[in-house]
C-alpha cells in the first residue's frame, strides 16, 4: 500500500529534514515557504528538479563536458544530439518514501526525449541521472539552474525498507591533469552514450561529400563535353569529305585532259603519216 505525497505533505516532511533537497543556494527553503506559483518547484502533488551538470558523450578527459569537467553553464542540443543531465539538487529520500519520475512536458513537446526515467528506491541519497536525446527537427537550448528536467512524484510505503539505496560510491579517475571523484552513475553510463544519436552531423558530412564529389564530377563532365563540341561537330560535319571530294574532281579533269592531249598526239601521228605517203606517191 502507498499513498502519493501532496505538496502540503512534501513541504511537511522537507521542514522536518525527513526529506533533503540540497542545492548551493538553498532554493528550496525560501520556495517552501513562497506562494505557489508555476515556477514553484514544489507542485500540487509533484517536486521539480532541475539542469545541473551537462557531460557530452566521447569528449575527452580535461575538455568542457568531459566527465572531469562538466558544462556548467547553458547548451544547445542540436538534432540527435545527446547528453547526460546531473539534476542540480541531491535529494535524500525518507526510508518509507520512493518516487516515480517524469519528463516534463516543456522538453517532451519540442521534442527531447529522457530515455531513463523510472522510479527512485526509498533512502535513495544522491543526484539523479537522466540521458535527454534531441529528437526534434530543431536545435534545443538546455539553461542549467532554470530549465526543469525531472517532475518526481512521492508515495509513503507503510513501512520502511532495510536498506536505502545510494547514487553509488564514487569513483576516482585518474587523468593527466589529476585524480577526480566522478558518481559511479556517470562513470558508468557516460562511455557508453553516443554523442549524436542518429549520428546526423556524420550523415550530413556524407551528404555534402556526396553532393561535392557528384557537382565535380559534372562541372568536370560538363568542362570535356564543352571542350569536346568542336571534335563532335568534326565527326558530324566531316569536312574532309568536301576537300576530298574537290580532289577527287581535280584528278577527274586532269584526268580528263590527258586523255584529250594523248588523242591530239595520236591524231598528230596519224596526220603526219598521211602526208608523208601521199608525198611520196605524188613525184
Amino acid at each position: 500500500m502507498m499513498n502519493v505525497l501532496s505538496r502540503a505533505e512534501i513541504i511537511s516532511i522537507f521542514k522536518t529534514h525527513e526529506l533533503k533537497i540540497e542545492t548551493p543556494d538553498n532554493y528550496y527553503e525560501t520556495a517552501a515557504d513562497s506562494v505557489h506559483s508555476r515556477s514553484n518547484p514544489f507542485q500540487a502533488c509533484s517536486l521539480d528538479l532541475h539542469v545541473g551538470a551537462i557531460y557530452i558523450p566521447e569528449s575527452l578527459n580535461g575538455d568542457l563536458g568531459s566527465m572531469t569537467h562538466p558544462k556548467t553553464d547553458d547548451h544547445v542540443l542540436g538534432t540527435g544530439g545527446t547528453v547526460l543531465i546531473s539534476t542540480r539538487e541531491k535529494i535524500t529520500l525518507p526510508s518509507d518514501v520512493g518516487a516515480i519520475c517524469f519528463s516534463p512536458s516543456s522538453m517532451a513537446l519540442k521534442g527531447v526525449m529522457i530515455t531513463n526515467m523510472g522510479h527512485i528506491d526509498p533512502g535513495y541519497s544522491g543526484n539523479l541521472h537522466f540521458t535527454a536525446i534531441n529528437m526534434g527537427n530543431e536545435p534545443y537550448g538546455l539553461k542549467v539552474n532554470y530549465d526543469c528536467v525531472c517532475t518526481v512524484i512521492l508515495f509513503r510505503l507503510h513501512e520502511s525498507v532495510e536498506q536505502p539505496y545510494g547514487e553509488g560510491h564514487l569513483k576516482q579517475l585518474q587523468t593527466n591533469q589529476g585524480t577526480f571523484d566522478v558518481s559511479g552513475s556517470v562513470y558508468y553510463s557516460l562511455p557508453k552514450l553516443a554523442r549524436d544519436f542518429l549520428s546526423v552531423e556524420k550523415r550530413a558530412k556524407e551528404v555534402a561529400e556526396k553532393i561535392f564529389n557528384r557537382t565535380a564530377f559534372y562541372s568536370l563532365l560538363a568542362a570535356i563535353v564543352i571542350a569536346g563540341v568542336p571534335i563532335f561537330q568534326i565527326f558530324i560535319n566531316k569536312p574532309w569529305e568536301t576537300e576530298i571530294n574537290k580532289a577527287n574532281n581535280k584528278i577527274e579533269a586532269l584526268e580528263k585532259k590527258l586523255d584529250y592531249e594523248k588523242r591530239i598526239i595520236e591524231l598528230e601521228t596519224k596526220l603526219d603519216k598521211i602526208k608523208t605517203n601521199t608525198a611520196s606517191s605524188n613525184p
